[in-house]
């Protein structure tokens, strides 16, 4: 009970803190006291949403004609909508098809993506490449010589492994190359920094830190 009232603190939250942000009391106290408000709350919840997307697109046996490639590509490369234009992506085809009402944007889901792309054996090529990334990003964690790399590969698990769940492919795509060119950067920072400090050697006491205890 008490785990239930925790999930459904969270849920409600939003919309409960704006009646009692605008001081509307009533009408929190009487969406706290509704349960057919925390069943409407809960069916519209992301993770419902996301399983209703699989659910759809398995029991309606769904197919996608358009590009796996394109958004791919548009999602790796700078500027990408630039480079390949605009494309639709299968998150949209999803969301056009069975939220063509909902005038925000709705969570995706990567498994669905998997199936309308390819029926049964895409899903399967999908939770082998999805498996094996955590066996490899623990070895490279575990070959990485700087702490910062650990963090690096770390955040990039945490796209690749969990928002993926709700973001579907290219956009965790797209997430990680912000990334890798966010982590680059630093990188060349901290280089550009060391050879500064070693140029300054002589007017500048500079102390090199044993690799393990840097972070740049």
């Amino acid at each position: 009970m008490f785990g239930f009232f925790l999930a459904a603190s969270a849920l409600l939250y939003k919309n409960v803190s704006a009646a009692i942000r605008s001081g509307d009391w009533e009408l929190a106290v009487s969406r706290l006291g509704s349960w057919e408000y925390y069943g409407e709350t809960l069916s519209k919840s992301e993770p419902f949403v996301t399983q209703s997307i699989l659910h759809y697109a398995i029991t309606l046996d769904w197919s996608y004609d358009g590009s796996f490639v394109k958004p791919l590509v548009a999602s790796l490369v700078p500027l990408g909508d630039i480079v390949v234009g605009n494309v639709e992506t299968i998150s949209g085809y999803i969301n056009g098809s069975l939220f063509e009402d909902v005038g925000y944007g709705v969570a995706s889901n990567v498994w669905a993506e998997a199936y309308i792309y390819g029926g049964w054996p895409m899903f399967f090529v999908y939770a082998m490449v999805y498996s094996s990334i955590p066996a490899l990003l623990n070895r490279l964690m575990e070959k990485s010589k700087y702490y910062h790399q650990s963090v690096f590969l770390s955040i990039l698990g945490a796209i690749l492994l969990f928002y993926i769940h709700r973001s579907g492919l290219d956009n965790a795509v797209n997430m990680a190359k912000r990334l890798f060119l966010f982590y680059f950067l630093c990188t060349f920072l901290s280089l550009l920094i060391d050879a500064l400090a070693a140029s300054l050697k002589g007017s500048v006491q500079y102390d090199r830190l044993p690799p393990h205890n840097r972070i740049g």
